[in-house]
């Protein structure tokens, strides 16, 4: 009797504990059923391996949600969208950012959102049952990816340029260029003696330049002051020999016809001789350092 008496108090006492179990299990379930979430939409453009639905999504490396969905975008098929869910009160900025992140060397990923100004306005729902969407930027592992490639394409290139650089051709064409120098080096230390000279004569002549100008300019002033006495003089009897025709033509105006003629045509002649001589006359006047320069002129040699 009294063993039946036990049975029955342990399977009662059992009972109780199930009860118990059971009713903590709804009570723990209501209380996570009545946090409230609100849905975003996020667009990867990145491979998102290592995320799955209910991958945690951090702020700042606290658990603020979880991700409820993934699928392919219909449209773009390099586009992959993930909804989350994100406790109510957790602020989310139009500014914040969101990119993937890896938890150690086991892959799981997760999301972490960035960012997000005081100043900002709460990211808001579009309408229309759509999604509010939260800006991405690059993973880590993507920024590293896209710098390791820059930097394999920027080390192909040197590459290339090198084995340009170092090929037969131009290794050949460099060693004919140095053979060239030490040819242009050793025809200067030949002459250096000439190219000593050669300094050495054109500092003596641009030592004596300065008292050859001086004494060109004494020699053009005299010859200046020469040729304006010789034209002073060649007016004089300029005006004599034309006041000597006029008497002359005067007195043969009396003589015969034939021998007047052959004393106009001389005395025409005579009178394009003198007018020859003005002009000469006027540009010695104008120039008389042309008197002393065409006589230094060298005369062409034959055949130039």
């Amino acid at each position: 009797m009294e063993r039946d008496l036990n049975y029955i108090l342990i399977g009662l006492f059992v009972i109780l504990l199930c009860i118990l179990l059971i009713i903590s299990i709804l009570w723990l379930s209501s209380i996570k059923y009545k946090q409230e979430y609100k849905y975003y939409k996020i667009r990867f453009k990145e491979s998102v391996s290592g995320l799955s639905i209910g991958s945690p999504v951090k702020y700042k490396g606290i658990k603020i949600g979880s991700v409820d969905k993934l699928y392919i975008d219909k449209d773009d098929p390099n586009i992959i969208n993930v909804i989350v869910k994100i406790e109510k009160d957790v602020p989310i900025k139009v500014d914040a950012r969101a990119s993937l992140a890896y938890q150690g060397i086991t892959g799981l990923a997760h999301i972490e959102i960035k960012g997000g100004s005081r100043t900002s306005k709460d990211l808001e729902s579009i309408g229309n049952g759509k999604y509010p969407e939260i800006k991405t930027e690059p993973s880590i592992i993507t920024r590293l990816d896209t710098t390791l490639t820059i930097l394999s394409n920027q080390a192909q290139h040197l590459v290339s340029n090198l084995n340009y650089l170092l090929s037969k051709n131009n290794i050949n064409k460099l060693m004919e260029t140095i053979d060239n120098i030490n040819k242009i080096i050793k025809t200067i230390a030949n002459r250096d003696e000439d190219i000593s000279k050669t300094i050495i004569s054109i500092k003596y002549a641009s030592s004596n330049l300065p008292k050859l100008i001086l004494s060109t300019n004494e020699n053009i002033e005299k010859i200046s002051n020469n040729i304006n006495k010789i034209l002073y003089k060649v007016n004089i009897d300029e005006e004599n020999l034309n006041n000597l025709i006029k008497s002359k033509i005067n007195l043969l105006s009396s003589s015969s016809n034939d021998s007047i003629k052959e004393l106009k045509l001389s005395l025409v002649q005579l009178q394009n001789v003198l007018k020859k001589l003005d002009s000469f006359i006027e540009s010695i006047e104008d120039r008389p350092s042309k008197l002393l320069l065409d006589n230094m002129l060298v005369k062409p040699g034959p055949g130039e």
